[in-house]
């Protein structure tokens, strides 16, 4: 069995998924599993279908070197998945059962989402 074969993986698989550090571990999450992401000091909750993690990295840098644009914040302290989103009504949005309040700076970037 060829050990190099299998650890390879194409660009577009390592794209699917991040690894973050919570509870002293570097644990895969995969991206689409993400349901919202929220400030909590100087963490962040990564709320995930199966589990939360709580990451020690504020929300701008965790932001900035982790997420893509398949994520947006929405204010201040919670950055969605936007593959998640479920409907949007005026200053709220809604990822099934959850609801947020869209902050006034954030809801310019949401209406662009919106219109193309």
């Amino acid at each position: 069995m060829r050990k190099g074969k299998q650890l390879k993986e194409s660009k577009a698989e390592k794209e699917n998924y991040i690894f973050v550090r919570a509870d002293r571990l570097n644990i895969k999450v995969l991206k689409a599993d993400i349901l919202f992401i929220k400030a909590e000091k100087d963490y962040v909750k990564l709320v995930t279908t199966k589990k939360n993690y709580l990451i020690r990295k504020n929300l701008k840098s965790f932001n900035k070197d982790v997420l893509d644009n398949s994520f947006m914040r929405i204010s201040r302290s919670i950055i969605i998945n936007i593959d998640k989103i479920t409907l949007i009504d005026r200053n709220m949005v809604y990822l099934s059962d959850l609801r947020f309040k869209i902050g006034s700076y954030y809801s310019k970037n949401l209406n662009k989402l919106m219109k193309g």
